[in-house]
């Protein structure tokens, strides 16, 4: 619940700030103690600590002075993929694909995603989608397509119509 509380807050406190006027003072204090919990939990290994350090640094946090910084990210994205934590394999995959605070790289964007959608993650299946299919690999477009539009993701569903529009022979089985 904390986590939760931790996360919401920082996504909100900038819009709340001007309506609460000293209020939010107290409340950015406890927001920056919050976070200096979360960095030492993260630094010690703890795989949500760092995932949510990933996206403090990936979208910044004005209450707490922090900048956007996409190489930080990366880095807390790396550390929690390493440890087995899905949604940050899910994000690394994506930070390799787009080469955001990394060098481009298909392959371990390929080898992120991979894990993750063996792990049951469908983020994870449309990642290897959209890569495979610009590879020109249209059968395991079709197969990670079909499990991430099955999880109820409009998106690929909409980008499996396409696919069985343009490559009809493929979506035959």
């Amino acid at each position: 619940m904390i986590r939760f509380f931790f996360s919401v807050t920082l996504l909100t406190m900038s819009t709340l700030s001007y309506s609460y006027g000293n209020g939010i003072n107290q409340m950015a204090l406890q927001l920056q103690a919050m976070y200096n919990i979360n960095k030492v939990k993260a630094e010690q290994g703890d795989p949500r600590a760092q995932y949510e350090m990933g996206g403090i640094h990936e979208s910044g946090s004005q209450p707490l002075s922090i900048a956007p910084n996409l190489n930080q990210a990366f880095y807390w994205y790396s550390k929690a993929a390493q440890n087995g934590f899905i949604k940050a394999q899910v994000k690394l995959g994506n930070f390799y694909q787009y080469g955001f605070g990394t060098a481009q790289n298909l392959d371990y964007a390929t080898m992120w995603f991979s894990k993750a959608a063996k792990a049951g993650n469908w983020m994870g299946n449309k990642g290897l989608a959209e890569i495979y299919e610009e590879r020109g690999n249209f059968k395991k477009a079709y197969k990670n397509w079909k499990v991430a539009a099955e999880s109820g993701d409009q998106e690929s569903k909409l980008r499996l119509d396409n696919l069985c529009n343009k490559k009809p022979m493929v979506c035959k089985n």
